[in-house]
């Protein structure tokens, strides 16, 4: 199984016939680069398997200290935010 905890941030990935996310990757190369939202909440798939969720993408303050980075380095977190605030999810100290 996989699982996404609380302020995961996540890509949407296009194109698709419905809007697909994924865990972000800051290397990645196939869209998965691009944060484009975070999971409001846990959760848990098996492997190859999808789940419906509800994701934060616009127009909303989160709190920073929630969000679940992984191995991302400061650099990468910095990015990420950015392009966050840009569609107007902010990160909140």
């Amino acid at each position: 199984t996989s699982g996404w905890g609380v302020g995961a941030v996540m890509p949407v990935q296009f194109p698709c016939a419905a809007w697909s996310y994924f865990a972000h990757d800051p290397e990645g190369t196939d869209g998965r680069e691009v944060p484009a939202a975070l999971l409001f909440d846990d959760v848990l798939t098996g492997v190859g398997e999808t789940a419906d969720a509800v994701g934060m993408v616009r127009d909303c303050e989160v709190a920073e200290h929630a969000l679940v980075w992984g191995d991302h380095s400061d650099a990468e977190k910095a990015a990420v935010l950015t392009a966050l605030a840009a569609s107007g999810v902010i990160a909140r100290h």
